[in-house]
């Protein structure tokens, strides 16, 4: 049963289950992460349906809102991208740990896009979140798993 491949009705049903064990004040934090075309968009899209199908208010933060304009450096591609390719200090203190932490949030970013050469000011607002589902590259590191 271990290696069998979850169906998104076993997520719906894991992450309903761990609602009784975070208390109502703050909101469930999961992510779904991967390689780039991996399909998380597509997946995190279908996820944050069937939660809000079940009455859940689920939102859907990705992570590429936070991408760094500098992370290639042709000297050492890899390892410069994978320590830099998203400004996650900032993603997860300046929107998703008071977001988690509060349920409701309204916040101005420095957004990029893939191609961006600058930042440009973007706001958010979440109003009573039940579960956050982040969507990215990397949300799985070491240091980020004690968040969820």
């Amino acid at each position: 049963m271990e290696n069998e491949v979850p169906t998104l009705q076993t997520v719906v049903d894991e992450i309903l289950d761990a609602r009784g064990s975070v208390p109502d004040e703050r909101s469930i934090l999961t992510a779904v992460s991967g390689i780039d075309a991996a399909g998380k968009g597509y997946f995190t899209g279908r996820l944050v349906g069937a939660l809000r199908d079940k009455g859940v208010r689920a939102v859907a933060i990705n992570a590429d809102a936070w991408l760094n304009i500098g992370r290639f450096d042709p000297s050492n591609p890899p390892e410069h991208y994978y320590n830099n390719a998203i400004r996650f200090e900032e993603m997860f203190t300046g929107t998703v740990l008071p977001l988690r932490d509060q349920r409701s949030l309204r916040v101005e970013i420095n957004y990029a896009e893939e191609t961006s050469t600058e930042y440009e000011r973007r706001s958010y607002e979440f109003e009573d979140v039940d579960v956050i589902v982040l969507e990215g590259i990397y949300l799985l590191k070491r240091e980020f798993q004690a968040h969820y």
